[in-house]
């Protein structure tokens, strides 16, 4: 892959509780190239894909550097830059370009509602709860990140870890070092390959990443791939310094301080072969950074064209001015100084696009990003495996409802996994029941009000109209009306007697 990202802290309480260990099988030691270079066959065929989804989610120079396209025609000192003679640099296209964060917006967005109404976790541990991770995250934030990959990438992997200490200690001890389980989510390029048994359990699971070593300050650091490999009570270390590929050595080999009887990790999600919906997002998204980059090259180039003079113009001033022709186009572009034209000279011009050229990109951007949303759509669709016609609208109420229920579904099922997982792990940590939100409050504002306006509108019956004035109610707060739950309670007592037929005029009998 040559690139890792989102493997968090990797699972690294394997390598600080042993110090490395030398004595091994010689069988072992052979069959490191195979643990080192495996890969499942969902994972071999989506990884290349995923790892640019999921940088497309992150947005910044690292998508720009992998998905910027650089076109047949175009030369290196447009592409990369370059520095001119008297050593000025030229800034090229690809320094030049940005990505919009539509598909963060995406991500965020689907965040939104599955994490608008908070997770409930009865039972479980405050600490845990607000300090899940080993990098210190609560529970809500990795969950919103396994959240983002199964939007980018359709699946992603939770672990379980936790330090053992060297020695016997007091309870007091093991919570003044926070020596208790701690969870980590992986990204889906993390964990190359895995195998479950015939009943659906983890065997075995391999997990990938880099390895900064720094020990000291004056210590030369180095940079290691690393490979964990995690059986039932055990996690294996294989690492292998970046300048030496091939050569591989098992640094660490330890029990895992649990009554798990199986792989600490569970799948969020489901893993496949075949491509994914958020890949057509991507590709839009950079046809989109790619039109733009051009579009704003050549816009540079309307501003500042490529002046065209005849070859004397450049010779006469050298001559008049006794310099090179190098220095005579300095003067004549940098410094304006007269341009010297013969009589049979042709007249010098500019080349540069013309204004209808720069408004059609525009106008090709406009199209993409609207393509971008409805394929956003279309993907919901087919998550929420619905039947929906041509005609329908791409963020159809019920029909992202039913995703994001199914989408909450997903996380809540792992999470009810991962608290078993660390109640083994730790007795003193109790399992939860995670409850997330089923009810999600989608769909298009004014539309709603238009169509509640109209209902109130049309004769009905009096109890007819009082369901609509509290869904009328449900709006105004959805919209931050700032209702305070004393007069949402007056509001609904008030519905509840009100009669659309009584005079609402005061007593008329006086006249």
């Amino acid at each position: 892959m040559g690139d890792y990202t989102g493997t968090g802290s990797e699972g690294a309480f394997g390598d600080v509780r042993n110090p490395a260990k030398q004595n091994f099988f010689a069988e072992d030691q052979e069959k490191l190239p195979v643990v080192m270079t495996r890969q499942n066959p969902d994972y071999a065929k989506r990884a290349d894909q995923m790892l640019i989804n999921i940088l497309a989610i992150r947005g910044g120079r690292d998508y720009v550097e992998k998905r910027l396209s650089r076109y047949a025609g175009e030369s290196k000192i447009d592409w990369d830059g370059g520095c001119r003679a008297d050593g000025s640099k030229a800034t090229g296209r690809k320094e030049q370009s940005h990505v919009f964060p539509y598909p963060r917006r995406i991500a965020d967005k689907i965040d939104q509602y599955v994490f608008g109404t908070p997770p409930t976790r009865e039972g479980i541990n405050e600490d845990l709860n607000l300090d899940a991770s080993a990098d210190g995250r609560s529970m809500n934030d990795l969950m919103i990140e396994a959240n983002d990959y199964i939007t980018a990438a359709g699946w992603c992997w939770i672990g379980v870890d936790a330090p053992v200490p060297d020695h016997q200690i007091s309870k007091a001890e093991k919570k003044a070092k926070k020596i208790r389980p701690y969870i980590n989510v992986y990204s889906p390029v993390a964990v190359p390959d895995w195998k479950y048994n015939e009943i659906g359990e983890l065997e075995w699971l391999i997990t990938e990443g880099m390895d900064y070593k720094a020990t000291t300050p004056d210590a030369k650091p180095t940079l290691c791939k690393v490979r964990r490999v995690w059986t039932p009570g055990n996690v294996r270390t294989i690492e292998s310094q970046q300048d030496e590929e091939g050569k591989w050595e098992i640094v660490s080999d330890n029990e895992l301080p649990t009554d798990h009887s199986g792989v600490p990790f569970v799948l969020v999600g489901q893993t496949f072969a075949h491509g994914y919906s958020f890949d057509d997002i991507e590709s839009i998204n950079r046809s989109i950074m790619d039109i733009e980059s051009v579009n704003r090259a050549n816009f540079f180039k309307s501003s500042y064209p490529q002046p065209v003079m005849p070859e004397s113009v450049l010779q006469n001033t050298a001559d008049a001015y006794s310099t090179s022709t190098a220095e005579a186009a300095e003067m004549v572009f940098g410094m304006n100084y007269p341009i010297l034209i013969s009589p049979e000279d042709a007249q010098p011009f500019y080349m540069m696009p013309d204004s209808g050229a720069l408004k059609a990109p525009r106008e090709e951007l406009e199209c993409l990003k609207r393509n971008m949303f409805d394929a956003v759509g279309l993907m919901l669709q087919n998550e929420s495996k619905q039947v929906a016609s041509a005609e329908s609208k791409a963020w159809d109420f019920q029909d992202v409802a039913q995703v994001m229920k199914a989408r909450a579904k997903v996380l809540e099922n792992a999470e009810i996994r991962v608290a078993k997982i660390v109640n083994e792990f730790d007795s003193s940590m109790p399992e939860w029941v995670p409850g997330y939100n089923r009810t999600f409050d989608i769909g298009d504002f004014n539309q709603e009000i238009q169509a509640l306006i109209m209902t109130l509108n049309a004769p009905m019956p009096v109890e007819m109209t009082r369901i609509a004035n509290e869904k009328l109610l449900d709006r105004m707060d959805r919209i931050g009306a700032g209702i305070t739950p004393e007069q949402r309670e007056e509001a609904i007592e008030a519905i509840k007697t009100y009669d659309p037929t009584a005079q609402s005029f005061g007593d008329l009998e006086q006249f």
